[in-house]
């Protein structure tokens, strides 16, 4: 009985085998202090049948509990999942509509304006700089809601064309501190430059600058810090 209590531990301990072995154990000391004895087999069956049934069935409780702990870790872990998937598909679809009212809050007024047949240069004005700051915020999310929005809106008012480009893909390896330098230096050059046309790009991570600035007669880089590092021609932008 103590042996058996022993092997039905091992089975709780995920340790089937062995539990077994010492019970096959068990029976060979029967059988051979029967032979040993001249006493009949059948004692051995006697002896050991209700423990190797006990075991048996310890077991098969054992396993079909750690199926059941097994199939209930499933569930749980595809209840998160969904439960994760559907608080993603949320945040997307709060985040779409957002925008969706965003776009709408800007451009209802000046579709009105064109629907009401009365097309002069201001609304030509006002629905070019729409269709721009709305472009910037597609392919340029890095700058979105930033001052580099509101300085391109003004160079471009001023006559200056005005691209903004995000090939950073991920860009959350960019800390807070550089991406504030880089915007305060594009704020500032977009503030005072007069040229015709300038275009802002923020590079792909495997290049070893940040950024870089285009404009009619110079070219501006940033490091992965935001600082200026050269400048091919004109001044520099303090």
């Amino acid at each position: 009985g103590a042996g058996t209590f022993l092997a039905c531990g091992l089975v709780l301990r995920g340790r089937g085998r062995q539990a077994w072995a010492a019970m096959a154990l068990m029976v060979a000391g029967t059988t051979a202090w029967t032979l040993a004895t001249g006493g009949s087999l059948l004692v051995v069956g006697a002896y050991n049948g209700g423990h190797a049934l006990t075991l048996a069935l310890w077991s098969l409780t054992a396993m079909w509990s750690d199926r059941a702990y097994r199939a209930i870790g499933f569930q749980q872990r595809r209840l998160q999942s969904l439960r994760a998937q559907r608080r993603a598909e949320e945040e997307t679809e709060r985040v779409l509509m957002e925008a969706r009212a965003s776009v709408a809050r800007r451009a209802l007024p000046v579709l009105r304006e064109i629907a009401s047949g009365v097309i002069d240069e201001g609304i030509r004005t006002r629905a070019r700089l729409l269709e721009a700051e709305l472009r910037d915020e597609i392919r340029a999310p890095f700058f979105t809601g930033t001052s580099i929005v509101t300085s391109a809106q003004a160079a471009r008012r001023r006559g200056t064309e005005v691209i903004l480009l995000d090939d950073s893909g991920d860009n959350t390896t960019i800390d807070d501190r550089t991406r504030a330098n880089a915007v305060n230096y594009v704020t500032k050059l977009l503030d005072l430059t007069q040229s015709n046309r300038v275009v802002i790009r923020l590079n792909p991570p495997r290049r070893p600058t940040l950024l870089t600035v285009v404009t009619d007669d110079t070219r501006y880089r940033l490091d992965r810090q935001g600082e200026l590092i050269a400048e091919s021609a004109g001044g520099r932008v303090n």
